[in-house]
């Protein structure tokens, strides 16, 4: 199996926010790596969203509202005003504006564009009500179909050296492993397996160990460790672990709960995702 240029098409969704320029900045590079394209998306969120829910626009096109159209010159200027610390030379930067839900036009164009990767901005916990980079960050962790990496620094793509690969070591972590392996060729990192013993989930270190060896001598890892941790909660123990190795990124699965089992269960990746310090890149298994 290769792993050369997996990534030919990234999706930015943007807000223009310090998080999700941080987003395009290091998609830039992953992009100037890979050669692939990059599509900067924006949506201006309109009645039956979040954004706008008490306004009344008086016609079934929102785009005819003249406080719409207002918004869409702006935003369209905005998009065009890339960051000079950005770099964006030799790179074929599509930009798109789009009016209606920004859940379902990023989904969209993950479903219809070929999008191999998506990087967003992510305000975590202090700022999740953020219309763009708030539940719509968290619905695209659970949901989407590729691998998504959530940023909140600003962070080079050469400084990522260490990559947290959290694993449950069940079965349905192949198709996760063959994507953590693509990430470890793109970035040229080291791969820290990581298994997280809790007191509802314990496993001998000696078992985990052995497991984790096993995972990566059939997928012919070159540069990695293996290492058990203990704490009260995976999701605890993902962001301790990811503190105490001093890694660079974080790396694990979602299973995509929806409805209820989401609310009984909830999502580690999404808690993760919201706490973490670190870039965390995640993959939907469901």
């Amino acid at each position: 199996m290769t792993y050369e240029n997996p990534i030919k098409h990234i999706l930015v969704p943007t807000d223009f926010s310090d998080q999700a320029n941080n987003a395009l900045r290091l998609a830039c590079d992953i992009a100037r790596k890979t050669k692939a394209d990059i599509t900067l998306l924006t949506v201006v969120d309109y009645p039956g969203g979040s954004a706008f829910s008490t306004l009344s626009v008086g016609t079934s096109d929102p785009t005819e509202n003249k406080y719409i159209q207002d918004l869409l010159k702006e935003i369209e200027a905005n998009i065009e005003e890339i960051p000079s610390d950005i770099d964006t030379e030799g790179i074929n930067l599509i930009k798109k504006v789009q009016v209606g839900n920004p859940f379902t036009h990023i989904q969209d164009e993950i479903n219809h564009n070929d999008s191999d990767l998506v990087i967003m901005g992510s305000k975590g916990s202090s700022g999740i009500d953020e219309v763009f980079l708030g539940s719509n960050t968290e619905r695209v962790v659970r949901r989407a179909k590729v691998p998504l990496i959530t940023v909140k620094q600003k962070v080079n793509l050469n400084d990522i050296q260490k990559i947290l690969f959290a694993t449950s070591l069940d079965e349905d972590d192949a198709q996760l492993v063959e994507k953590v392996k693509q990430l470890q060729s793109i970035l040229d990192a080291k791969i820290f397996f990581t298994f997280i013993n809790t007191p509802t989930n314990f496993r001998r270190s000696r078992t985990t160990s052995g497991m984790m060896r096993d995972l990566a001598t059939k997928y012919m890892f070159k540069d990695y460790e293996l290492h058990t941790f203990n704490d009260v909660t995976e999701e605890d123990g993902i962001i301790h672990a990811a503190e105490e190795f001093d890694v660079d990124m974080i790396a694990l699965a979602t299973h995509g709960r929806t409805g209820l089992a989401h609310l009984l269960g909830g999502s580690i990746a999404e808690d993760v995702v919201n706490h973490a310090r670190r870039p965390v890149w995640t993959f939907n298994l469901k």
